[in-house]
């Protein structure tokens, strides 16, 4: 395969994703909070709030409260860091990723904030940009050899 050919397939990859992603977190009900009066409508601007409330919650709430607030908001923005420097050369820095995972999780926090759908807060943009560094370790110890192995042939 040439690494044009990989290029061209990650760029579909990371688009598709990037699709999924939004409908997911912007549209699809079991992953959203739902539209919220004005009263409601809050900002979670102190870091480890939530996280603490998170890993607290688990014990009243059960694992899966656990798994799909703290492990999903990182898993879910995994392929992001996995998919990002496969695409787009100029992302193949951890940093330029992480700063482009950032800007998406902030993009998205501030969507449901603005159409009330869900609530602005800096600890999922913490969790989903540790999900972007997880998918770029993931990138740099397995993609990148297998992008090396299958542009060689």
């Amino acid at each position: 395969m040439s690494e044009k050919r990989f290029k061209h397939i990650s760029l579909i990859l990371f688009f598709i994703y990037v699709i999924v992603l939004y409908y997911l977190l912007l549209f699809y009900a079991e992953c959203r909070t739902g539209i919220l009066p004005d009263e409601f409508v809050r900002v979670n601007l102190r870091p480890f709030i939530e996280i603490r409330r998170i890993f607290e919650g688990m014990e009243k709430l059960g694992f899966m409260y656990f798994f799909r607030n703290f492990i999903g908001n990182i898993v879910i923005f995994v392929p992001f860091g996995m998919l990002m420097p496969c695409a787009f050369d100029r992302c193949a820095k951890l940093w330029k990723t992480a700063l482009c995972g950032f800007a998406t999780s902030f993009l998205i926090e501030s969507f449901q904030l603005i159409t009330k759908i869900g609530i602005f807060d800096v600890d999922d943009i913490i969790m989903n940009t540790a999900g972007v560094f997880v998918g770029y370790l993931i990138y740099r110890l397995i993609l990148l050899k297998i992008k090396k192995s299958l542009c060689s042939k």
